[in-house]
């Protein structure tokens, strides 16, 4: 325990060394996990939502021309909940220096064309 590096970083600090062996390599992997915290992909979320809202238009048996009324609700719908879902998200300290200095995510010689939607 250490007051000033405590109270410099406000926050709980522990200091202890830690070896080689079951411990050290079990914190290897929490550190690991906790910095690059995988998320969910969006699409993934899009898909199993957009077909979420076709099983249910299946269950009421209105399967036959949909309103579009009804089909721009739900649009509106599937993309408020992928934003508020993205919106929430954690993200990690690297991810969000990353992207504060404008390095990219990936690394890749191909060449992907971007989709609105």
């Amino acid at each position: 325990y250490n007051p000033i590096v405590t109270g410099g970083f406000q926050c709980n600090t522990d200091g202890k060394f830690v070896g080689s062996g079951a411990f050290g390599m079990a914190l290897g992997v929490y550190m690991t996990n906790y910095t690059t915290k995988i998320t969910l992909d969006s699409a993934v979320v899009m898909t199993a939502l957009a077909a979420a809202t076709s099983s249910l238009r299946l269950a009421e048996g209105t399967n036959a021309t949909p309103n579009p009324k009804d089909e721009e609700r739900c649009r509106r719908l599937l993309l408020k909940t992928l934003n508020q879902m993205n919106a929430r998200r954690e993200l990690s300290g690297q991810q969000v220096a990353s992207s504060l200095l404008g390095i990219p995510n990936h690394f890749t010689d191909c060449h992907f064309d971007v989709v609105y939607w």
